[in-house]
C-alpha cells in the first residue's frame, strides 16, 4: 500500500507540477498555428456554439437525471438540487471532483430524507466514477474536433468503442483539474486516430469547459444517492 500512495503521489506531483504548467504554452502555440494559416475565427464560432451545446445538452442530462430519480424515490428533486448548489459552485472553481467531495459529501448528509451511511457511500464513489458531464462534453468535442480536421464524423462502432474504454480509464483519473482529458490521450489517438493539431485543439476546448462538466459530475451525484438511499435506505437503519 506504501509504494502504491508513493506511486499515486508522484503522478499527481508529474500531472501538476510539470504538466499542466506546460499545457497553456502548448494550447497557445496550436492555435497560432490556426491563427497563421486564417482558420482561427471560422473555428472560434464553431467552438462557441459546441460549447453552448454541451452546457444546455450537460443541463439536459442533469434534468432527466433528477426526474428519473424523483419518480423513483417519490421525493422532489428541486430541494435536492438546491442543496447540492455549493457543491456544484465548489466543482465549478476548483474543476477537480476530489478536491469538491467535502462539501459534496456535506451538502449529501444534509438533504433531509438522506441517510447518512448512505452518504458515507454514494458521494466518495461517485467522485471517482460518474463522470457522465465530462464523458459527454469529451465525446462532442472529439466528434466536432474530427469533423473539423478531418471533415468527417468517425463512424458509430468506433464512437461507441471509444465511449467504453473511456468509461473504463476515467474512473480514478478526475483527482487533478484536466485529468480526465490526460487519461484520454491513449484513447485518442489510438481509437480516434488524433494528430498533433486535433489533441492540442481536444485539450483546448476541454480545458476551457471543464468547470461546467466537473460542476455536472458533481450536481448528478445527488440524483444517484436518492436512487440508492430508496433502495437500501430502510435496510440500512435496520442494520443500524
Amino acid at each position: 500500500m506504501k509504494i502504491l500512495r508513493e506511486g499515486r503521489d508522484i503522478a499527481f506531483a508529474m500531472v501538476q507540477r510539470v504538466i499542466i504548467p506546460i499545457i497553456p504554452f502548448y494550447i497557445c502555440c496550436v492555435f497560432s498555428l490556426i491563427a497563421y494559416r486564417g482558420d482561427l475565427v471560422p473555428k472560434l464560432r464553431v467552438f462557441g456554439y459546441m460549447l453552448l451545446i454541451i452546457v444546455v445538452l450537460q443541463w439536459f442530462w442533469l434534468l432527466f437525471q433528477y426526474g428519473v430519480a424523483g419518480v423513483y424515490s417519490q421525493n422532489n428533486p428541486l430541494p435536492v438540487i438546491k442543496t447540492m448548489v455549493p457543491a456544484y459552485l465548489t466543482a465549478f472553481g476548483t474543476t477537480s471532483s476530489a478536491v469538491a467531495l467535502p462539501v459534496s459529501l456535506e451538502r449529501g448528509k444534509s438533504i433531509s430524507f438522506m441517510k447518512d451511511d448512505i452518504a458515507d457511500f454514494v458521494f466518495p464513489l461517485c467522485s471517482q466514477i460518474h463522470m457522465s458531464g465530462s464523458g459527454m462534453t469529451m465525446t462532442i468535442i472529439a466528434i466536432t474536433i474530427s469533423l473539423i480536421t478531418s471533415h468527417s464524423i468517425p463512424p458509430t462502432y468506433t464512437l461507441v468503442l471509444f465511449i467504453f474504454v473511456l468509461s473504463a480509464i476515467e474512473v480514478g483519473a478526475v483527482g487533478v483539474p484536466g485529468g480526465s482529458v490526460m487519461a484520454a490521450w491513449p484513447v485518442l489517438t489510438g481509437i480516434l486516430g488524433f494528430g498533433e493539431e486535433a489533441l492540442g485543439l481536444m485539450f483546448a476546448l476541454f480545458l476551457l469547459q471543464d468547470s461546467f462538466g466537473t460542476a455536472t459530475n458533481i450536481l448528478g451525484d445527488a440524483s444517484i444517492a436518492m436512487i440508492v438511499n430508496k433502495k437500501f435506505g430502510q435496510s440500512s437503519d435496520s442494520l443500524g
